[in-house]
């Protein structure tokens, strides 16, 4: 879940620097980041990060913990 939530930041910060620059380098449009735009999206794909991580967290959880770290790797 943390890693989908580092994810989602990641990845709303990536594409607003890209499309930052993309506009900067233009000279006759201004920047105007719209913010509440961005918190959607970021609340959208923090949502979808978490809700896709639930069943692979709760099928690890179901496994004993000295099985898992003692799994064969041959």
């Amino acid at each position: 879940m943390t890693i989908s939530l580092f994810g989602s930041e990641l990845g709303v910060a990536a594409g607003t620097a890209i499309g930052a620059a993309a506009v900067l380098d233009q000279e006759v449009v201004p920047l105007v980041t719209p913010w509440n735009r961005t918190a959607l999206f970021f609340l959208a794909s923090a949502a979808i990060g978490v809700r896709a991580s639930l069943w692979p967290g709760r099928q690890a959880a179901r496994l004993p913990m000295l099985e898992a770290i003692g799994a064969d790797t041959e």
